[in-house]
């Protein structure tokens, strides 16, 4: 089995509501209560993010940080091919929704002529329904995933 490498995404350029950047610390500290050693066995490496963007305000009306999701999402993508290529496998840590793009494009950058599954799994999975925001996310990435 390859070696673990974590990829720790604090960016909330995407994220519709501030926080989601404390993610990856909030599970840190839970690994702690639970007595896991995760974070200390396996190295980790923290993708530079762009969350300054959101104190100059929205530049759109809709896709209000458009710009800024594309840089984290190319920095992703190719922090994910850097570790696919040097034989670890990415685990990557974040708690905006949007990284999974770039996540799903730094595995295909890897293996272009792969077909690649998806599993997502985000803190709501069970209480998605149709009224939810999270259940449009879902439904997003995949849609993206499949062009």
């Amino acid at each position: 089995m390859k070696e673990i490498k974590i990829i720790e995404v604090k960016s909330e350029i995407g994220a519709g509501t501030r926080g989601a950047s404390l993610g990856v610390e909030a599970m840190k500290i839970a690994s702690l209560d639970l007595k896991s050693d995760l974070f200390r066995k396996y190295d980790s490496i923290e993708v530079e993010n762009v969350n300054e963007l959101l104190f100059d305000g929205a530049e759109h009306a809709y896709a209000k940080f458009i710009d800024g999701v594309l840089v984290m999402e190319e920095r992703v993508c190719l922090e994910v091919y850097e570790q696919l290529f040097d034989d670890f496998f990415p685990l990557i840590m974040a708690g905006d929704h949007s990284t999974a793009y770039g996540t799903i494009a730094g595995i295909k950058k890897a293996y272009p002529k792969k077909r690649l599954g998806v599993i997502s799994m985000e803190k709501w999975q069970s209480c998605w329904f149709p009224n939810q925001k999270e259940f449009i996310f879902l439904h997003l990435k995949l849609s993206i995933a499949l062009l």
